[in-house]
């Protein structure tokens, strides 16, 4: 499955991001659940198709937890990797997924934020 990411920097608070909210991932190449989480997980169709048709997918890499990846990370807290987020156009955080890595529980976790923006 093909997922629609964009790897430029996340958006600092009060940043826009167009009308669809972020699904933020800060991950790790040397990360093994990360890795596991997008192969299982965001692999999925029924996920990959709510991620692309809903969120503006962002991902940022942690590999070297340097420069602005580092700074996006301690703006938002993340202490470690994987973390997922939601985040409104403007930057400010919305929910983290704090679940299973299995498709059908992010999923729901998805869902339950695009039916609140309806």
């Amino acid at each position: 499955r093909h997922f629609m990411a964009d790897d430029s920097p996340a958006p600092a608070a009060g940043a826009g991001a167009g009308h669809r909210p972020i699904l933020l991932m800060f991950t790790a190449d040397w990360c093994g659940p990360c890795q596991n989480f997008k192969a299982r997980v965001l692999a999925d169709g029924g996920v990959s198709e709510r991620v692309n048709g809903s969120y503006r997918f962002q991902i940022v890499d942690l590999t070297s937890w340097t420069g602005e990846a580092a700074a996006n990370a301690s703006h938002y807290g993340v202490k470690g990797v994987p973390t997922l987020m939601i985040l409104d156009r403007k930057g400010e955080e919305i929910d983290r997924y704090r679940g299973p890595s299995q498709p059908h529980h992010f999923a729901a976790w998805l869902d339950r934020h695009t039916s609140r923006r309806r």
